[in-house]
């Protein structure tokens, strides 16, 4: 998960914890999953070479990070703990447990874990940079910085170290340190995607913005799917005045990573500056459906046999039109006996959105078999009705299903020209005035007494993100730590 904040507009801690967060996911190339690109430019501590020969224990870190990688993470921990001998443990799963403790939150049991890794092998310099990053989360800055310091005295080539002790002295707003820093990451290695990008950011708090373009522009070189690179990019193209050019850059990380609110935030900034008010109101819109999608989520990883809440989120995927993902959860539901109706209906209305009015009926009568007086069937039937010009029936079914919109004042507005066309006038004015009072906007329809209140769209983006809720200023995306 990248973030949207700096250290000038967020707290120490909390911006090292999210970057934890970030850098902690595991490599998931050997699973054969796939993982955004931002987020998979680092090694994990304890992972050995696969060449042959291949020995027991790497044998068995490897089956263990496979468990990882397919998210059994107590089956992981259960077979960690067979591995380690209390007595004289294998320090490579220590590591590895410490790695797991960080990633699921135990950061306490992390360090505890790295620290006697450290003191079994006090020459490693992987152990002391991974327990200096665990330690940013807690706000150890002081013991982080003397962890990365003495891992680059143990070894000088490990560029990772440098990087992450470039991001301490970023948290400590030291920028020119954190780009000398940085500058030694690169010497050792001149590939180093995170590096570039980080010391992109320094250069962007330090006001030189130049600079800051010239280093996105390295990451994006060598990553060209680096969606915090051309977000970062973006903000400073803001800064130089070139609106056009970094709208381009915001929709590519839209385009790269769909679901971060703060990329949407930051071109509905470039859109309100060039006076394109329509199209920053639609992506602050966008971030008001993130929001609810990730609160949606988190319910549902708290609860996830709760029909409601997928129900729920089916319907938001739909409000997105987004049926691939509702037709998943439509499938899911209708599969078991206790949720079939509400799988069944989602079905309906994946119908009706797709303009399939023949299937939505079909769907919404087999639903009508089973439950007789089933309100929300009869009135997504009564939707594909009025879409296939039925209209005596679609208004049956909005009667029937005490629906009251927009859409009925539709059929009732159809109905009446066809009404006046066979002559039958009274009739006619009569689905007229129904029409009118369901739709104010309709012609001859009496205005509302008092205009509704438009809803200001919410500005604020999911804390999850780290986004503050109106922020001053553009910030771009801090600098990533290297995973232990």
């Amino acid at each position: 998960m990248s973030t949207l904040f700096s250290p000038r507009s967020m707290t120490t801690s909390f911006l090292i914890f999210a970057c934890l967060q970030t850098a902690l996911a595991f490599s998931q190339e050997k699973s054969g999953e796939s993982k955004p690109p931002a987020e998979a430019t680092t090694t994990n501590t304890v992972e050995t070479s696969t060449a042959a020969p291949v020995d027991p224990q790497t044998q068995q870190i490897k089956a263990i990070r496979e468990l990882i990688n397919r998210g059994k993470v107590e089956e992981a921990f259960s077979k960690l703990d067979e591995a380690i001998q209390e007595e004289k443990p294998e320090v490579p799963f220590l590591a590895l447990r410490a790695e797991l403790f960080a990633k699921t939150g135990r950061i306490q049991e992390s360090i505890k874990e790295f620290t006697r890794a450290v003191e079994l092998e006090p020459n490693n310099a992987e152990h002391l940079n991974s327990r200096g990053f665990v330690k940013m989360s807690t706000n150890e800055l002081v013991g982080a910085e003397a962890d990365f310091t003495k891992a680059i005295e143990l070894n000088p080539k490990l560029a990772k170290s440098f990087n992450n002790r470039g991001m301490i002295k970023v948290a400590q707003k030291d920028f020119l340190m954190a780009v000398n820093d940085f500058n030694e990451a690169l010497l050792i290695d001149n590939n180093y995607v995170d590096a570039y990008n980080n010391r992109g950011f320094a250069y962007w708090e330090l006001g030189n913005f130049a600079e800051a373009i010239k280093n996105f522009n390295e990451s994006i070189k060598r990553d060209p799917g680096y969606y915090n690179a051309y977000n970062n990019r973006g903000l400073a193209l803001i800064k130089r005045g070139e609106l056009e050019k970094a709208i381009e850059d915001f929709s590519k990380a839209i385009e790269l990573a769909p679901l971060l609110p703060k990329h949407y935030l930051h071109r509905s900034m470039a859109y309100e500056q060039l006076g394109k008010k329509d199209l920053a109101i639609a992506d602050r819109q966008k971030i008001a459906w993130l929001e609810e999608l990730q609160s949606l989520l988190a319910q549902l990883r708290a609860h996830p046999e709760n029909v409601t809440l997928q129900a729920e989120l089916a319907r938001h995927y739909l409000k997105q039109e987004q049926t691939e993902e509702a037709a998943e959860l439509a499938a899911k539901l209708k599969d078991a006996d206790n949720t079939k109706i509400v799988g069944m209906l989602l079905e309906a209305e994946i119908a009706v959105i797709q303009n399939k009015p023949e299937e939505a009926i079909k769907i919404a009568n087999a639903i009508l078999e089973i439950e007789a007086n089933q309100d929300l069937a009869v009135s997504l039937r009564g939707s594909a009705h009025l879409m296939l010009g039925h209209l005596d029936e679609a208004i049956a079914d909005f009667e029937k299903s005490l629906r009251f919109d927009q859409e009925v004042a539709q059929a009732y507005w159809e109905r009446a020209k066809k009404l006046d066309q066979a002559g039958k006038k009274e009739e006619a004015e009569a689905d007229r005035q129904r029409a009118r009072l369901l739709d104010p906007t309709l012609p001859g329809a009496k205005p509302p007494e008092t205009k509704p209140e438009m809803k200001p769209v919410d500005n604020k983006v999911d804390e999850a993100f780290g986004t503050p809720a109106e922020p001053k200023k553009e910030e771009p995306t801090p600098p990533k730590t290297d995973n232990p």
